[in-house]
């Protein structure tokens, strides 16, 4: 079915659908990219899929955060601590990614 504007409009009865259904998207990476991508996916013991889903989730979590959970977080000096010293564990590639 096309719309007045000539694009493609899709109706889904969503009643059919009651479980949460993974979508697939296209992704287009240079060479390069997607070697870095394989090589940190393989790195973590995970799929490629997985990990550029968790990085994106994370950078945008990171760049969108509710600004009274920062406040929260900010006030909390121990888990600040153990924060900058996961940091400094990840830099220095000490330890494993967990989870």
């Amino acid at each position: 079915m096309t719309n007045r504007s000539g694009g493609v409009r899709i109706q889904v009865n969503t009643n059919e659908y009651t479980t949460n259904m993974s979508k697939t998207i296209t992704l287009r990476l240079d060479d390069e990219t997607y070697a870095f991508f394989r090589d940190c996916a393989a790195a973590d013991n995970r799929t490629l899929s997985n990990l550029i889903e968790t990085s994106a989730k994370r950078h945008l979590e990171g760049i969108y955060m509710d600004p009274r959970e920062e406040a929260a977080i900010m006030r909390n000096k121990a888990l600040l601590k153990r924060l900058r010293a996961g940091t400094r564990d990840a830099k220095a590639r000490r330890g494993r990614m967990v989870g």
